[in-house]
């Protein structure tokens, strides 16, 4: 896998790669999600990767699944 280096889009330094959980809002519900992302060490801005933004979508559908009661990926196959 290559390694993917990111710079601030406002001129700051180098962003770094952080996990954090984020709360989210959808279809309704409030959410915890895990969230891999680059922040920015100066000023704080968030970006992903095209890989990073899939892992955030499925991770919010599996958790909004779990929520409502309906099978997750994983569970289905």
């Amino acid at each position: 896998m290559r390694e993917i280096r990111m710079h601030c889009p406002r001129g700051h330094k180098e962003m770094a790669v952080k996990r954090t959980e984020k709360n989210v809002l959808f279809r309704g519900v409030r959410l915890s999600i895990p969230v891999e992302q680059f922040v920015c060490p100066e000023c704080g801005v968030e970006a992903g990767t095209v890989e990073q933004t899939a892992a955030i979508q499925k991770s919010i559908t599996n958790a909004y699944r779990k929520s409502v009661g309906v099978l997750t990926g994983k569970e289905i196959f």
